[in-house]
């Protein structure tokens, strides 16, 4: 019978190649539907729609607002109030920036 011995060169190949694995499974990767807060310069030109006691803004598709932490977040479902007003004010919702 043939017996091969581990080398230093197989156990560290061994070792580089399982330390590779393990490091591809353990890195986040992104997701592609991540959310993106409006950006500041779009905000700037915003008319904003006070609702539920802050501020909310129409921007791409849906209505986004500032939690109580500061942090930026939006409505999965829009309310029927803001609905209703985007109805009525279509005129108001795209920022003066794109055409």
């Amino acid at each position: 019978m043939n017996q091969t011995k581990a080398t230093p060169s197989r156990l560290l190949a061994l070792a580089l190649s399982v330390g590779a694995v393990a490091a591809i499974c353990l890195i986040g990767t992104p997701g592609a539907a991540q959310y993106e807060p409006p950006p500041a310069e779009v905000i700037a030109t915003l008319v904003p729609v006070y609702h539920e006691g802050h501020a909310t803004y129409w921007y791409n598709g849906y209505w986004h607002y500032r939690d109580g932490r500061g942090a930026w977040a939006y409505y999965h479902e829009e309310p029927v109030y803001l609905r209703e007003w985007r109805g009525h004010n279509a005129f108001v919702w795209h920022h003066y920036g794109r055409r």
